[in-house]
């Protein structure tokens, strides 16, 4: 009886631990995504200001 306390005890902490390793891979691969996200939100926020600057140079030009 005790050697399939021990067994059973086992198997649930090698599930445990193949889902822990589960959840890391899952963290890596979102953690990437965001960080792919976020260096285009850089961008976008950079183009975006470059935009308004050439609008204000058009507008205080007089050319709107």
């Amino acid at each position: 009886m005790m050697l399939q306390h021990r067994l059973s005890f086992k198997t649930k902490l090698d599930n445990i631990g193949q889902s822990v390793d589960s959840i890391r891979i899952d963290f890596k691969a979102s953690d990437q995504r965001w960080t792919a996200l976020s260096e285009t939100v850089i961008r976008i926020d950079e183009s975006t200001k470059q935009a308004h600057k050439r609008i204000d140079k058009i507008e205080n030009k007089g050319e709107i």
